[in-house]
């Protein structure tokens, strides 16, 4: 514990028989005042906490957390798509686009992703994007929920989960499957339906630009 010497009054002011003001440069008596050593006071906290193990106990917790992020996507289950549905979203406004940088603008314009967003507990979903991989062009699959190790009829493909919910609420998605194409400044949205057999549409029917792009690659003799 410190401790601090308090004076209860320091100087007075006190009339002469003159009447001038005079300053009574006595010092008065003191009072001792504890106050705790919040240093000390905190240091045994943290000492009583790891006796406790409560910080063994948080990173338990935090490494089972983090395994599972790894393992699985904890996204919102969402509907399966019941028919086919397409829009279009701006991702860079017009004035927003004028206003970068030459360099920034180009990278925008040139800008080609395929995403196939799916739920991974659910075989026909997976199935149907087993059958858009291997008949169009390179496609990353995000799943919204279920398992990233391992999913039916997708053995061998690497999944992506979409964490906190950043596919799903940036494009807007209410069923699954669904097919994001984003190129340029724009994305298109499609909700796949599905059946036994997977995509209850041709892939080519769901996308034609896919196939497109997957000849044009193999014209070139590159692997899709």
């Amino acid at each position: 514990m410190k401790r601090t010497l308090l004076p209860l009054a320091l100087a007075g002011l006190v009339s002469s028989a003159s009447g001038a003001v005079l300053l009574d440069e006595t010092i008065s008596a003191t009072s001792p005042v504890l106050e705790p050593d919040w240093k000390q006071v905190l240091l045994s906290r943290v000492r009583e906490a790891g006796r406790l193990g409560l910080f063994e106990q948080k990173r338990r917790e935090t490494l089972l957390g983090i395994q599972g992020r790894a393992e699985r996507a904890e996204g919102e289950r969402l509907p399966l798509a019941l028919e086919p549905k397409t829009r279009t979203l701006t991702l860079v406004s017009g004035d927003q686009e004028s206003s970068l940088h030459p360099a920034a603008r180009d990278a925008v314009k040139s800008l080609r992703r395929t995403y196939i967003l799916i739920d991974s507990t659910n075989s026909r979903q997976c199935l149907c994007a087993r059958q858009i991989l291997s008949e169009a062009a390179p496609a990353r699959v995000i799943v919204l929920n279920g398992p990233l190790g391992s999913a039916p009829h997708l053995e061998g493909v690497r999944l992506y989960a979409d964490q906190n919910d950043v596919f799903r609420r940036r494009f807007a998605i209410a069923a699954l499957p669904s097919l994001i194409r984003i190129e340029g400044a724009a994305a298109t949205v499609r909700e796949i339906p599905v059946d036994e057999q997977g995509c209850a549409l041709d892939p080519a029917q769901s996308d034609p630009f896919l196939t497109q792009q997957n000849a044009s690659m193999k014209a070139m003799g590159e692997t899709p």
